[in-house]
């Protein structure tokens, strides 16, 4: 085999190494955000709250009351109205969480009359009134 030729299959098995690399990390991305989604999934239906006898959703940017409690009452949030910036699993936020834990599930709620976020245990947010109740 001349050096041309010994070159030559060097840089086809080169090529072949680089497109069976590049496929294996397309196919570790997608699985990836496979595995994201349903995990995003698993939490939005782990994070239905149950307000009185009826459930709903908690979703990012909905407004929500904070239920006057003892745990919400130390904090000053007992009560306050403000809108829901993030949901996860309580047991992976590393921050403090109000309440008790029932759920690994928190939901944090920023208040804008007290310019800060408090995360909460489920059982703390409940629906906000509409317009016409308030």
């Amino acid at each position: 085999m001349s050096a041309i030729g010994f070159l030559a299959a060097l840089i086809t098995l080169a090529y072949i190494f680089l497109e069976a690399f590049e496929s294996e990390d397309a196919r570790s991305k997608e699985l990836d955000q496979v595995q994201r989604r349903l995990a995003e999934k698993e939490a939005a239906e782990t994070l239905r709250v149950i307000n009185g006898l009826r459930e709903f959703p908690v979703i990012v940017g909905a407004s929500v009351k904070i239920a006057d409690r003892p745990a919400t009452r130390d904090n000053g949030a007992a009560g306050k109205t403000g809108n829901v910036v993030g949901v996860a699993k309580a047991s992976s936020t590393h921050v403090d969480v109000i309440g008790t834990h029932f759920v690994d599930a928190a939901v944090n709620v920023f208040v804008d009359e007290l310019g800060r976020g408090f995360w909460l245990y489920p059982d703390l947010v409940v629906s906000a009134p509409s317009r016409n109740e308030r």
